[in-house]
């Protein structure tokens, strides 16, 4: 059947029946059509209820929305907000939305043309309006708070509703009313991973979720009752797995012709259900038929507001009348689970907007780039190229190539360095052994003229006898906590001191996060808010084996959690921090409970107290040349005793006094040389990105990933990274092509990711920044056309370098 057209035809049997109820002033049956619109529609009611009150909101249309049927309710002169409309009725052309809408003298109405029904059922588009406020008011409070209408009520109309089906009484119109009444008291819920879904299905059923197998085996469907909006409902839980959608371009270009490739950058691609995400979609149609209310539980960054956007776009396809709703939480406990059902919000389509012109870039750029070196190199340089597989590409990003081009830009530091021999002075106290360093008040102790330091020295060693101490200088000396934790932080410390590499770390912490272990993982903050719940964090931190005795003897003790804030904030996640306890034996992964034990000691550390002692300075004169000996003395190790990965040691002084002889004094003059800089960590590469705005916080080891995986790059045994010989040429070439735009460094992708939050914040549009890099990349796409035969000539040098083998 059409659904519009009997959609249309149920309304006006309930705008007939209503309009009846209320002109003969039968108030209770007002109020039951009025209810059991309400389990069918929702909260429109109640809007519908208020214009019948106030009859003060009107409809406007938006001729600039990227949907024709988006509609702004001005619910007053001071509050605007964007709203849908049933998308499945186009109502410019409905008669029925016509006649109560368009045609009226006022046209008033409210998120859902629905509720209009109301204001004109009591004649209050009308100016002869019809003063019955009380009632009114007495009907929304009721309608407003579903949870204290007789709980027969529901019971009582089904049965009715089945007696006069048996008997054949029924209209059609009221069966259909009966139809949706009886079906539409069930919730989907949607997560990003089935990990995230079992345990939210957990918490809110209370442990009694059924599961049951959806059309894709990894994603279950997790069955129970629970109160939503004060109604006993069905709420069906399933999950996605990332992405259900790519953007690909249309047929006709799928070819890798050289001419057309210029034409990517403007030429159709389409928004697709990827190939192995049919299974998934399935489930999500089949469970969206059945459902009234979706409600989006994706990760709450701007990923997963693009996977929520998705999974919206499949379920409405199939039942247009879903209301949409979307959960916002940082981490699975009940808490957070309950205040995020209680506290639904929508979609935002800001931060849908900029992954998607995020996407659409990457591959346009990716595209064009990647087909017009690969089709060049393997074309002309087939035999210098190790991969011998047809199908292969040497494919290029604007994420990619910066990221490469930190990597070379330190290879070649190191390759290019010279080294310089230098000379310095030491001391050394003979009757304590203590170490004297040389110290010259703005001046540099790397003296390069050795005649000069020989001078130096020479004139020390004839008067070393007449060392005397010039000054001894003691002072408080204190070692910071460390600020609450940002997802770079984590990268940074667990590549340094856990020895995993960034992607193990993240799908580490993942896992933590599913299961309820720790807060979302990626986050940009660094600082907690007033109101933030620290001290019961470490109130069960006190119940760990490990660290327990620290959390209530160093902590809870010692006044409570006092973290030492930083300055970022994304405004939607806390710092990384633990949420609930765990021992060892209950951490089967390795991996896994590294990285726990690392956000455990580090959220520790954040909240208790600096490390403090006493620094004693002692400095030694000879020949008015200083010399300068450090002590610490440890009073307190604060923070330290539970964060092994940073070192504070003492390291005690004789007593020494001004003007104190020292006969024993020995002068040394060291024979050195200067040393290349290393090669980038992966710890080193992070940090570089995110000074540089390459990528996100929730993107970096994506990026690392992708340069090691197309083997531009590998680690070699001191675990540095290192370019290959492919990986080299790429960027020399670029580079000698001395494009406006350098592809190998990060200005330009830093540019887009700069846009992409202003598209977030709403001060810029998708459309704006599309065009503008578009333009860009255009340019530089035809300069590279001009000068592709770098790529080759650098290829050709690197193989002619190192021709005891082909190119890795």
């Amino acid at each position: 059947m059409n659904f519009a057209s009997h959609l249309v035809n149920v309304l006006q049997f309930a705008e007939h029946s209503l309009s009846a109820a209320y002109h003969e002033e039968r108030m209770d049956d007002f109020y039951t059509i009025s209810v059991k619109l309400y389990s069918i529609f929702g909260d429109v009611i109640v809007d519908g209820l208020n214009i019948a009150e106030n009859g003060i909101v009107r409809i406007v249309r938006d001729e600039n929305s990227l949907y024709p049927r988006i509609y702004e309710v001005r619910a007053c002169a001071f509050d605007s907000h964007p709203t849908y409309i049933y998308e499945s009725i186009n109502f410019c052309r409905c008669p029925f939305f016509a006649l109560r809408v368009l045609h009226e003298d006022n046209a008033y109405v409210c998120q859902h043309f629905i509720a209009v029904i109301f204001a004109r059922a009591c004649g209050l588009l009308k100016p002869e309006r019809v003063e019955k406020t009380e009632v009114m008011r007495a009907i929304l409070s009721v309608v407003s708070k579903p949870n204290e209408v007789d709980p027969g009520f529901k019971r009582e109309e089904e049965e009715h509703i089945n007696s006069a089906t048996n008997r054949g009484t029924l209209t059609t119109d009221t069966q259909f009313l009966g139809m949706i009444n009886a079906t539409n008291r069930r919730v989907l819920c949607v997560a990003e991973k089935n990990d995230v879904a079992k345990n939210i299905a957990r918490i809110l059923s209370k442990g009694q979720a059924r599961t049951e197998n959806g059309v894709s085996k990894y994603n279950k469907n997790y069955t129970f009752e629970a109160t939503f909006q004060g109604i006993s409902q069905t709420f069906v839980f399933t999950s996605v797995t990332g992405h259900l959608m790519n953007y690909n371009f249309h047929e006709s270009y799928k070819q890798w012709v050289e001419s057309r490739i210029y034409d990517l950058f403007e030429g159709q691609v389409v928004l697709d259900i990827d190939s192995g995400m049919r299974d998934i979609e399935t489930n999500l149609k089949r469970e969206s038929r059945k459902a009234h209310t979706l409600l989006i539980w994706t990760d709450c960054d701007r990923e997963g507001e693009f996977i929520g956007n998705e999974v919206v776009k499949v379920c409405r396809k199939e039942n247009s009348l879903l209301t949409v709703r979307r959960a916002r939480f940082s981490e699975i406990t009940d808490q957070a689970i309950s205040r995020a059902i209680q506290n639904l919000t929508a979609i935002d389509q800001n931060w849908v907007d900029a992954v998607d012109c995020r996407m659409e870039l990457d591959l346009r750029i990716g595209a064009a780039f990647t087909r017009l070196q690969t089709l060049y190199l393997k074309k002309n340089f087939y035999q210098f190229l190790r991969d011998n597989d047809p199908k292969s590409v040497i494919s290029y990003g604007s994420c990619q190539f910066p990221t490469l081009g930190f990597v070379v830009e330190r290879y070649r530091e190191n390759r290019e360095f010279v080294s310089q021999e230098f000379w310095k002075l030491s001391g050394k106290d003979g009757s304590t052994n203590i170490e004297f360093l040389w110290e010259r008040e703005g001046l540099s102790t790397q003296l390069f003229d050795r005649e000069a330091i020989l001078a130096l020295y020479e004139a020390c060693i004839a008067v070393v006898h007449s060392a005397r101490v010039k000054e001894v200088d003691s002072h408080p000396k204190t070692k910071w906590r460390p600020p609450p934790m940002d997802t770079v932080q984590l990268e940074k410390l667990g590549s340094k001191f856990l020895k995993m590499n960034v992607k193990r770390i993240m799908e580490s912490a993942e896992k933590l996060y599913q299961h309820g272990l720790i807060s979302y993982p990626r986050t940009e903050t660094n600082c907690y808010s007033a109101d933030f719940d620290l001290d019961s964090i470490v109130n069960r931190l006190t119940e760990n084996d490990q660290w327990g005795d620290f959390a209530m003897n160093d902590v809870q003790m010692c006044g409570g959690a006092k973290p030492r804030n930083g300055r970022k904030s994304d405004k939607a996640h806390p710092p990384i921090h633990p949420v609930k306890n765990a021992n060892r034996n209950e951490i089967a992964s390795m991996d896994e409970w590294k990285v726990y034990e690392l956000v455990c000691r580090y959220f520790l550390a954040s909240v208790s107290r600096d490390a403090s002692g006493r620094e004693t300075k002692v400095k030694a004169e000879v020949n008015e040349e200083i010399f300068t000996a450090t002590g610490l003395i440890i009073d307190d190790r604060g923070y330290l005793k539970v964060y092994p990965f940073e070192k504070w040691a003492d390291k005690e002084l004789p007593m020494y006094r001004n003007g104190q002889p020292l006969p024993n004094f020995q002068i040394r003059m060291a024979d050195l040389s200067t040393q290349p800089p290393p090669l980038l960590t992966e710890a080193d590469l992070i940090a570089l990105m995110d000074k540089k705005g390459i990528g996100t916080d929730a993107t970096h080891a994506e990026h690392i990933e992708r340069i090691k995986f197309r083997k531009y790059v590998v680690l070699n045994n001191a675990n540095r990274f290192e370019p290959t010989k492919v990986g080299l040429a790429l960027i020399n070439g670029y580079d000698r092509m001395e494009h406006r735009h350098k592809v190998s460094k990060p200005n330009l992708r830093a540019e887009l990711e700069a846009d992409l939050v202003k598209i977030c914040e709403g001060t810029k549009t998708k459309q704006t920044v599309l065009r503008e890099q578009i333009n860009i990349y255009k340019e530089l796409f035809r300069n590279t056309e001009l000068k592709v035969h770098k790529l080759g000539e650098s290829l050709r040098a690197i193989y002619q370098q190192n021709n005891n083998g082909l190119i890795r």
